[in-house]
């Protein structure tokens, strides 16, 4: 049995905007915990037609994250698979639901655990060098995504609140209100969540 979780894309096309297409995405995230990750990209090699099979063992090896292309029918998609170990934040697995996509039950990251992860992410891509690479485009998308959540009514305030303070990211969270605010013109956005924060005079 292999434990995992999808995220990301195709997940919060279907939890924000209601599986109607309104989110794009190029990808398939799974997250994986590090002992299934060889094993799960084996399953998919042999039941798909892999693109990138000539380096894949390569791919394989990196062992932390995986990329896999593949070819069905007349489709091409692309599935990257991460280790839960990876990120620090994505290490609980039991911290999720199901949620069903295209009929089937598939297991994604509760809502609280949706925003923690997209905080994290997005932060990550702004104050990294090596994700200079995202175009602009994905990170004004992440920002959309984080804000739709905030205000999702399945969202619950006070567990996020307790997930901020459990993984020291108030200053985060409070760099990206004020990113929001600037962004879209709305600088009552997030009072809730400011109000309920305590960060650095001084941030580092």
């Amino acid at each position: 049995k292999i434990n995992y979780i999808i995220y990301k894309g195709l997940v919060l096309d279907i939890l924000l905007y209601g599986d109607l297409n309104l989110r794009t995405y190029t990808d398939i995230d799974l997250i994986v915990e590090d002992r299934n990750i060889v094993d799960l990209s084996n399953i998919l090699i042999k039941n798909f037609e892999c693109t990138n099979i000539d380096n894949v063992q390569e791919i394989i090896m990196n062992r932390e994250e995986i990329e896999l292309n593949f070819r069905f029918c007349t489709f091409n998609f692309c599935v990257e698979i991460k280790t839960s170990n990876k990120y620090y934040i994505k290490r609980n697995m039991e911290e999720c639901f199901i949620c069903n996509i295209d009929n089937i039950p598939c297991k994604t990251f509760n809502y609280e655990y949706t925003l923690i992860n997209l905080i994290s992410h997005h932060y990550f891509m702004t104050t990294n060098i090596d994700p200079i690479k995202y175009s602009n485009r994905f990170l004004l998308q992440y920002l959309i995504d984080i804000k739709n959540l905030m205000i999702n009514d399945k969202l619950s305030i006070d567990i996020f609140l307790q997930l901020i303070n459990k993984y020291n990211m108030n200053q985060q969270l409070y760099d990206l209100i004020q990113r929001i605010r600037e962004i879209f013109n709305n600088y009552e956005f997030g009072e809730i969540y400011l109000n309920n924060i305590v960060i650095d005079e001084f941030p580092k």
